[in-house]
């Protein structure tokens, strides 16, 4: 069977970062063991107006049964029996609201169809925390209002009508991304072609450690299965731009989504980005990529590869003997194009093919589209590139913030050492902290740090081993964690 990892990736790394963020969205069902469906309290007379927008992030799980009026945008829709469940966010933070059927029935139509995504809605309800996550519950119908607003000046909905070359292409190193010729970390891949399309001398090694990727860790438990990842995702882009001082734009159609919807605010692409475009066609992106290209910026995109796997496979044998065409997601990044193909690096192929890929215009148009359909839901025409320079921070400064962040990672690696697993996906996760584990060891050496480099190497290997071997066993997690615990006092004490 041909290799499966890219499809299964974004599934599991979507579920991590559901419970690690508490944005479970699909969930409106009680916990209780009678299974009684969750109801909103009794109507009350109140309207919006009487009552003050509240900051989402100034509502805390103390505040239940309180009554709260928020205002923000739809990043997310799912309509279970019960209801419909919107996942709305502002400046400050996101929380989820229900609207009952029982108030749907007294919507109107033409009010039904304006609650879209990408919508600013005005709500009011009662707080209520079921399955761990904040929702509001609303109460009356006619506390639900769509708001007309304009385009903030870094949301900028663009037509495009710019003359580009017919044709153009960029030299971008590719970055390899995977481990032991398994993908993965295809987002920090693909980011990091871009950081060294601008500074060559950067290695793979500094933007993991920049990025959190390789101290960091995150156990979660679903339906009986455990897992381990890196706990962060694709949000380690933002907080790797952040550490190298550097910024960057997005760019998808008008409504689409700029990330996926459980992660907060903080740790969006949108909210984050120095400048977000908003695509008004089909056409614009494409037109607005050429232009991006012969300007000299490497792009990054997000694509189902359902559309490119056969364009791939004529070119590179990874793609023919190792993918399958099926409908999984995938960051690559767009390096060139003509009048008939769109050139590719692919950070997770670990052969000479990788670079420049070329893929029909067509395909990859549709691959680019229904990024917003699978996995993450990015897009449609989701792309990202900098609009910075990059200046590093200070050794002594990226050793202090992993140290940091990574504080209970060997906690979290110790909870999955006690109930372990040797699943595939499990494995796929496992094999991306090995990679960033060995590149931070790399990162350390390096910059002269030799003990606890080799910790973390050690370290790495052995998440490598029992991931590619799949014999995840709590012999091997207690080495690592051995290592990791010795490894993260060294830093700390720096």
């Amino acid at each position: 069977m041909k290799n499966k990892y890219l499809i299964i990736s974004c599934a599991i790394i979507f579920c991590i970062l559901l419970i690690l963020f508490s944005c479970k969205p699909g969930t409106i069902t009680s916990s209780s063991e009678d299974k009684q469906k969750i109801t909103g309290p009794a109507e009350t007379k109140e309207t919006s107006e009487t009552i003050e927008i509240t900051a989402i992030s100034d509502i805390k799980t103390e505040d239940q049964g309180k009554k709260f009026t928020v205002m923000g945008k739809i990043k997310f829709m799912d309509r279970p029996s019960e209801g419909l469940f919107l996942e709305i966010e502002d400046e400050s933070g996101s929380i989820g609201i229900f609207i009952e059927n029982r108030l749907l029935d007294s919507i109107s139509e033409e009010k039904l169809e304006s609650i879209q995504k990408g919508k600013t809605i005005k709500v009011s309800g009662t707080l209520k925390k079921p399955q761990e996550r904040l929702i509001l519950f609303i109460e009356d119908a006619s506390l639900i209002e769509i708001i007309a607003e304009e385009k903030s000046p870094d949301e900028k909905a663009v037509s495009i009508i710019i003359q580009s070359p017919d044709e153009y292409q960029l030299d971008v190193e590719t970055v390899y991304s995977g481990n032991r010729d398994k993908p993965g970390l295809c987002y920090l891949g693909a980011f990091s072609m871009l950081i060294k399309y601008q500074e060559p001398e950067m290695n793979f090694y500094d933007i993991v450690a920049v990025s959190g990727i390789g101290t960091n860790a995150g156990f979660v438990e679903i339906d009986n299965s455990v897992h381990l990842g890196n706990g962060i995702g694709e949000a380690c882009i933002i907080h790797a731009a952040k550490n190298l001082n550097t910024s960057f734009t997005l760019g998808l159609e008008d409504g689409g989504n700029d990330s996926a919807p459980y992660y907060p605010s903080r740790l969006r692409f949108g909210s984050q980005a120095k400048e977000v475009i908003h695509f008004n066609s089909a056409i614009d992106p494409f037109e607005y990529l050429k232009y991006l290209i012969s300007s000299g910026k490497p792009v990054m995109i997000y694509i189902d590869c359902y559309y490119l796997y056969d364009d791939f496979a004529m070119t590179s044998d990874f793609w023919k003997n190792n993918m399958e065409k099926d409908h999984y997601d995938h960051y690559m990044v767009v390096t060139g194009y003509d009048t008939d193909n769109i050139y590719l690096n692919d950070p997770t192929d670990p052969t000479e093919a990788a670079a420049d890929l070329p893929a029909k215009i067509e395909n990859f148009m549709q691959a680019w589209e229904n990024g917003g359909s699978i996995a993450q839901q990015l897009g449609p025409f989701w792309m990202l590139y900098l609009s910075g320079m990059v200046s590093p921070e200070p050794f002594n400064e990226i050793i202090s913030w992993n140290t940091d962040i990574s504080k209970n990672s060997v906690s979290e690696i110790r909870k999955f050492a006690g109930n372990p697993n040797s699943s595939e996906s499990t494995c796929f996760l496992l094999n991306e902290l090995g990679r960033a584990r060995i590149e931070f060891s790399n990162y350390l050496d390096k910059n002269g740090m030799t003990e606890p480099a080799v910790l973390y190497k050690q370290s790495g290997e052995i998440f490598s081993e029992i991931a590619f071997d799949m014999s995840v066993t709590t012999e091997k997690l207690n080495l690592i964690i051995d290592k990791e615990s010795e490894a993260m006092q060294m830093l700390a004490e720096k």
